[in-house]
């Protein structure tokens, strides 16, 4: 026997079923929220006059991994040398693998490295 499950919606307004999610964005924070077709279209007249004398902004792509550093760090230095200069200098606590501390990284530099 197969068993299907449905799924339904609340409206986050008003408790009644939902047609739709809406999302939206505000003060550089994303929202969404499932609202029924009465209460999506008075939140659209609400934000209609905002929306007609906004600026549209597009995102640049996304993508879905990060590349290999590949011994670089962001500002550019050299990880295994920032590391090994790191352990020389007074610094034995610092770990084989992550992020090196910004103050190791300013260290190195101002070290003329």
């Amino acid at each position: 026997m197969a068993v299907k499950t449905v799924k339904i919606l609340t409206d986050d307004i008003d408790g009644t079923e939902a047609d739709e999610t809406v999302a939206f964005s505000l003060d550089g924070k994303d929202y969404e929220m499932e609202l029924s077709s009465d209460n999506a279209a008075a939140l659209r007249n609400v934000l209609a006059p905002y929306v007609e004398k906004a600026r549209r902004v597009t995102q640049p792509a996304r993508t879905s991994a990060k590349p290999a550093s590949r011994g670089k760090s962001e500002s550019g230095l050299d990880i295994p040398a920032v590391r090994a200069w790191a352990r020389s200098n007074g610094w034995p606590n610092l770990s084989d693998r992550g992020r090196i501390p910004r103050e190791i990284q300013e260290a190195y530099i101002a070290a003329g490295n």
